[in-house]
C-alpha cells in the first residue's frame, strides 16, 4: 500500500514490481502447459511473455489494485492480483492484434509479435512470410485473451464475484473491439468530430480506465451505482484526455520515446482529431499535400515534418492540447469531489496529471 511520502513514480514502480513479478509465475505455469503440447505451443507463450513483459506501465492492472482501493474492503491484496493481471492480457490482445492491422513492424521499441514469425527462417519462407507471420499473430493474440479470462475464472473468489468479473471483462472486450472497427473505418471515411470522440470512449476510455477500476471494485464487492457512474464519468475524461495526447505523440514523438516509426497514424491514414482539426483550418493547399500523404506506405521524413508544421501554423496542435487538458481538468474536479478512499483519489488525481505529461 501507498505511503504519503511516496511520489506518483515511486508508487507506480512498487505496483509495476508487484505486477510483473506475478506475470512471470502466470506465465512460467503456462509454458509448462503449452510444452506438454508441443515445442511450437511453447514458443508460443513464450513469445507471449517477452511481449507482455517488455516495456509496458502496467497502468491496467495497477488500477484494479486502485478501484479495490477506492473503497473500504477486508479482502487482502495478494488475492487481487492474479485477477489485475488479466487486464496486461487483455492488452496484449489487443496490441498484437492492432500491430497487424495497422501493418506496425515495432511495439515498444522491438519487433511486433506478428513480425517475429514472419521474420522466422525457421518457420517461413519468402512467398508467403507476411500472411504466415500474421496469421500466427492473430493465434497469438486470441491465446492471449483467453488467458485472461482463464486467470478470472481460476481466481480465488466466489462463483457470483467470478461470474461478474469475466462478464465485464468479456463485455469490454466486444467494446472495444466495435471501438477498433470503427477506428478501421475511420482511415476510409470522413467521420466527424462526434463520432471520432466516440471512437475515443469505446476504445481507450473503456478498457485503459474504467473496466479495471471496475473490475477492483467488484473484487472488493463494493460495486454501488452511485459510484460506478462516478467511475464511468472519471474514466471517459481521462480516456478522452490520454488519446487526444496519444495521437499527438503519434506525430510528435520520436521513435525512441514511443517505440513505434513516427507519422503512423499518417501511413495508416487515420484520421483522429487532430488530423480533422488540420483538415479543417489548413488552406486549400495544405489540405491537397496532407490528403495525398493519408495512407502513403513510403511517406518520408519530411512529409511528416512538414504536416508537423501545418497542424502547429493552423493552431490545429493547440487546440487538441487545449482540449486534452479542459479533459483532465473535468476528470480532477470529479475524483476532487468524489467520495473515493484518500489513498485512491491521490493515485488518480496524479493519474490524470500524467496521462497528458507522458511522453510515450
Amino acid at each position: 500500500m501507498r505511503t504519503n511520502s511516496q511520489t506518483f513514480q515511486e508508487t507506480l514502480s512498487i505496483y509495476q514490481e508487484l505486477i510483473t513479478r506475478e506475470l512471470k509465475i502466470f506465465f512460467e505455469k503456462e509454458i509448462q502447459i503449452a510444452a506438454a503440447i508441443s515445442p511450437h505451443a511453447k514458443l508460443m507463450v513464450e513469445r507471449l511473455q517477452e511481449f507482455t513483459l517488455r516495456g509496458g506501465k502496467r497502468i491496467r492492472p495497477i488500477l484494479v489494485i486502485i478501484g479495490f482501493q477506492t473503497c473500504n474492503s477486508d479482502v487482502p491484496l495478494d488475492k487481487i492480483l492474479p485477477v489485475a493481471i488479466s487486464m496486461e492480457l487483455m492488452q496484449s490482445f489487443f496490441l498484437i492484434h492492432d500491430d497487424i492491422i495497422d501493418e506496425d513492424i515495432l511495439r515498444r521499441g522491438k519487433i511486433a509479435f506478428h513480425q517475429f514469425y514472419a521474420t522466422n527462417n525457421t518457420y517461413c519462407n519468402a512467398r508467403h512470410n507476411v500472411h504466415f507471420g500474421e496469421s500466427m499473430g492473430i493465434v497469438g493474440g486470441d491465446i492471449a485473451a483467453f488467458l485472461g479470462t482463464k486467470l478470472i475464472t481460476e481466481s480465488n473468489f466466489s462463483q457470483e464475484t467470478r461470474l461478474a468479473a469475466l462478464k465485464l471483462f468479456q463485455e469490454e472486450v466486444v467494446k472495444t473491439c466495435w471501438g477498433e472497427m470503427l477506428d478501421v473505418l475511420a482511415s476510409q471515411q470522413k467521420f466527424s468530430e462526434q463520432e471520432l470522440t466516440q471512437i475515443l470512449d469505446l476504445k481507450t476510455a473503456g478498457y485503459s480506465f474504467e473496466t479495471p477500476l471496475q473490475l477492483g471494485r467488484i473484487l472488493a464487492k463494493k460495486s454501488s451505482e452511485e459510484k460506478d457512474t462516478l467511475v464511468h464519468n472519471v474514466s471517459i475524461h481521462l480516456g478522452r484526455a490520454f488519446q487526444l495526447h496519444d495521437d499527438i505523440l503519434s506525430i510528435f514523438g520520436t521513435e525512441e520515446t514511443i517505440g513505434k516509426s513516427i507519422g503512423n497514424d499518417i501511413k495508416e491514414g487515420k484520421r483522429t482529431l487532430l488530423l480533422l482539426k488540420t483538415l479543417e483550418n489548413a488552406s486549400k493547399e495544405q489540405q491537397v499535400f496532407i490528403e495525398h500523404c493519408l495512407g502513403k506506405n513510403n511517406i518520408q521524413l519530411e512529409d511528416v515534418l512538414r504536416i508537423r508544421e501545418i497542424m502547429r501554423t493552423t493552431g490545429a496542435l493547440d487546440h487538441i492540447q487545449t482540449r486534452a487538458h479542459q479533459e483532465q481538468l473535468v476528470a480532477k474536479e470529479l475524483i476532487k469531489n468524489s467520495k473515493f478512499l484518500p489513498e485512491a483519489k491521490e493515485f488518480l488525481t496524479e493519474l490524470a496529471e500524467y496521462v497528458v505529461d507522458r511522453k510515450s
